[in-house]
């Protein structure tokens, strides 16, 4: 728990104080740290704020988010700022985008993107309006899989 609290931590600073030429380091040291933590490690959790700090390339990032994600279980620190850095990976990335929200809400945050739909809708809107044949399908089974989940309804045109 501490390890994750410090993980956690440096993401938020990341954000604050972080600049471009941390990005590579920074990819090395997440990939590291992915190879030596075991599934489930609370630690992995920690690596939201990392992703959230918006510094690496976006795909690089949304496809360390997804590892992450899939080795926690879904549990990810800092949803906000999580949702926020999606809409950057989105161009690049928009189906790995939608493998990690498609985790978190299988995970045990699911919870906190009811609170912040806002953020889901305008991730959702942004796949809707990606330039990417594949994403339709994906992004539909999303849609109904938060449903499923009583997360809310994020259809086009559904009601706020």
């Amino acid at each position: 728990e501490v390890r994750a609290r410090v993980v956690e931590a440096i993401g938020h600073e990341l954000g604050l104080r972080g600049g471009p030429e941390l990005a590579e380091a920074l990819a090395s040291r997440w990939r590291e740290r992915l190879e030596a933590l075991t599934a489930g490690d609370p630690e992995l959790a920690g690596y939201g704020s990392w992703f959230g700090a918006n510094l690496l390339a976006p795909k690089t990032g949304a496809e360390l988010l997804a590892q992450t994600l899939r080795r926690s279980g879904g549990a990810v620190s800092n949803v906000r700022a999580v949702l926020e850095a999606m809409a950057a990976a989105i161009a690049s990335a928009p189906l790995v985008v939608i493998e990690a929200l498609r985790l978190i809400a299988d995970g045990p945050v699911a919870g906190q993107l009811g609170w912040h739909d806002r953020l889901v809708r305008d991730v959702i809107a942004a796949l809707a309006a990606a330039d990417e044949p594949t994403v339709g399908d994906a992004l539909q089974q999303l849609i109904d899989a938060l449903a499923e989940r009583g997360l809310g309804d994020f259809r086009p045109g559904a009601d706020v």
